[in-house]
């Protein structure tokens, strides 16, 4: 998420930002910032977010991290996380995960069968275990596994 912090009025604004993470934070003017930007279906990028007058924040692509970060497949084959919240089996209190389908626009599961289904446990919190694109689960999901 990325807000917007007026020091003299203490107010907290929420923008709308298309990034699941956002690192390095850099101010370069009074109404821009630069970042590494990560979204859910493509490689960290740098990005510029000029925000004039309180309008909604334009942001620009700067570049790639790096040259050979540019996905070579389609992003139909790309699982997008959906929040999920679980609960423990003894306690009831709530497990919150990410869930990612498996996705290939090639192939479909017959109807009623469940996907074989790979768990990653963290030791937490959850802002430990990084959003964004995973080409290591990516691999498994557009095999039809679940993540």
């Amino acid at each position: 998420m990325l807000y917007l912090v007026d020091l003299q009025g203490g107010t907290l604004e929420q923008l709308e930002c298309p990034y699941v993470r956002v690192q390095f934070m850099q101010r370069v003017t009074h109404e821009a910032v630069v970042f590494l930007g990560t979204k859910d279906d493509d490689a960290d990028r740098v990005f510029l977010c000029n925000i004039k007058d309180y309008a909604k924040p334009k942001f620009t692509k700067l570049g790639p991290v790096r040259e050979d970060k540019e996905l070579p497949f389609s992003r139909a084959y790309i699982s997008i996380p959906r929040a999920i919240t679980l609960q423990a089996a003894e306690t009831g209190d709530p497990v919150h995960g990410l869930y990612y389908p498996p996705t290939n626009p090639d192939f479909v599961a017959p109807e009623g069968e469940l996907p074989p289904t790979i768990f990653q446990a963290h030791g937490g919190p959850t802002g430990r275990e990084p959003s964004g694109l995973n080409l290591q689960r990516q691999f498994y999901t557009s095999r039809g596994y679940a993540w």
